[in-house]
């Protein structure tokens, strides 16, 4: 998976560099890491939305309650 996020985002920050110029093209492909490989990407592996969301509640202590 990691030889795939690097091939991708290196084309795209190279590609939107080149047509929308340095600032915009950065920021737009920066978007497009964060969209896709930090929020869609995981929502197809794990199943959906409710497993994402599910990852950052606080669980129940396993062992009691902590002194």
């Amino acid at each position: 998976m990691l030889p795939l996020l690097m091939a991708t985002m290196v084309f795209a920050f190279k590609g939107f560099v080149a047509w929308l110029g340095h600032p915009l093209g950065y920021l737009v492909a920066f978007l497009v890491y964060w969209i896709g490989w930090c929020l869609i990407v995981p929502m197809v592996m794990l199943g959906g939305l409710r497993p994402l969301v599910d990852l950052f509640r606080e669980g129940q202590p396993r062992f009691g309650r902590p002194a």
